[in-house]
């Protein structure tokens, strides 16, 4: 069984509302994969996520999105399983 493992740090946590961790094969259309809460914590916290992956290529950004309703992206990971 693959999987893949996500793990981030956010330094402004008290701000965050949630992450929407979001997946892509072709890199143009991304679909939800999970939503981690924040945790209203105001110092740096650490988040991940993880899910069973086949044998193709998958990419992932994290979209945060804040209390305020404002939303960031993070840069693009792409993930190629082990044959």
């Amino acid at each position: 069984d693959n999987k893949t493992l996500l793990e981030w740090a956010v330094e402004d946590n008290e701000t965050a509302c949630s992450f929407e961790v979001e997946k892509s094969t072709d890199g143009q259309n991304y679909s939800l994969a999970a939503i981690v809460f924040g945790n209203d914590q105001p110092e740096k916290a650490n988040y991940s996520f993880f899910e069973k992956v086949n044998n193709q290529k998958t990419l992932y950004r994290i979209k945060l999105v804040n209390k305020d309703k404002t939303a960031l992206y993070s840069p693009v990971v792409e993930i190629i399983p082990a044959v």
